[in-house]
Parts: structure tokens; C-alpha cells; sequence
């Protein structure tokens, strides 16, 4: 079993879809291209994992779907911050490659390859409605608010299902290598 673990602090999602994730918001959507390149940034405000200070910290998930996402035949993926000890590097690739419990353990079943965690330099930054990662390898990312067909800043959203909050921040963000 687990360390029992907790985190605050901020994270954004980005995937390859035109606008806005269809998986989010109909279970059993196609996402808009095919398949799906996701993102998922974190920074740690503060946290532990056990007796494990992860304070500080950030770390990516990166998740390949072929087709549905809810079909599985996932490949995940994580990023680990360089600055992680090793402790600290073990509990972060625990937790964000769904094998910790948590809101990420609900993946779990859908993940048909687990690739090895990397170190690397993880940026975050959070700048008003806009968050941005950048690191030393092919994934940058820069979501910023979405706005109605007025042109008013939309920024809110409650999607059905899924493993946000409701009233999470939403963001246009399209991922690049």
C-alpha cells in the first residue's frame, strides 16, 4: 500500500484537441484530432508524501491516447523536478503516474504502457489567468483564458465527470513539441 499523500497547489492541462477537450465534457467523445497528446503540469505548493517534504516541487504527466480516451491503450509518462532528492523523486513518480491513489489512480485502468519517470527542469510559472511550462525536453505549454463568441473572458468550468473540480480555470492550450 501507499504512503498516504496530500498536495496543494496549481496545475493546468493542455492536449492537442481545436479548442476545448470534447473528453472532458461527453464521456466517449473522440478527441478532436484522433487521438490525444495530454499535458498535465504541476506545481507544489505544499505537500508530502508520508514523511516526504514535496514542497517546492513540480512535475508533468504526459499521456498518449490512441482514440477514445475511455477506451484506454494509454502511454503515460512523467517529469519529475531535477531538484527532487531521491525521496522526493520516488514519491513524485509514484504519484503522477497514477500508482499512488488520488484523482490521478482513476487513470490507472486505462494505462495499457508506463514509460520510466524522468528528471528534468520543470518551469512553471502562473502569471493572472495565464500558466505556462517550459523544461529541457520537447514539451512546452501555455494555456490562457478562452473567451465567448462576445469576446468576454470565459473563464469557468464544470465539467461532467471528470476529475476537476467544478468551477476549475478554463484555458485554450495547445501542446508542441
Amino acid at each position: 500500500m501507499s504512503e498516504s499523500w496530500q498536495l496543494d497547489g496549481e496545475y493546468f492541462e493542455s492536449c492537442n484537441c481545436e479548442l476545448l477537450c470534447p473528453c472532458l465534457l461527453v464521456k466517449g467523445s473522440r478527441p478532436t484530432e484522433g487521438h490525444c497528446d495530454v499535458v498535465i503540469a504541476f506545481h507544489i505548493k505544499s505537500g508530502k508524501y508520508g514523511n516526504t517534504d514535496l514542497s517546492g516541487l513540480n512535475a508533468v504527466t504526459v499521456i498518449y491516447t490512441p482514440g477514445i480516451m475511455t477506451e484506454g491503450k494509454w502511454t503515460m509518462g512523467s517529469y519529475v523536478d531535477e531538484q527532487a532528492n531521491d525521496a522526493q523523486r520516488a514519491a513524485l513518480e509514484k504519484i503522477f503516474t497514477a500508482q499512488a491513489g488520488g484523482p490521478l489512480a482513476r487513470f490507472a485502468p486505462l494505462v495499457a504502457h508506463r514509460l520510466p519517470a524522468h528528471r528534468a527542469a520543470i518551469g512553471f510559472a502562473s502569471e493572472g489567468n495565464i500558466r505556462k511550462l517550459s523544461r529541457k525536453s520537447p514539451c512546452r505549454a501555455s494555456p490562457g483564458p478562452t473567451a465567448n463568441r462576445s469576446g468576454s473572458i470565459t473563464s469557468r468550468i464544470s465539467p461532467p465527470n471528470g476529475w476537476l473540480r467544478p468551477g476549475a480555470l478554463r484555458a485554450i492550450s495547445r501542446t508542441r513539441d
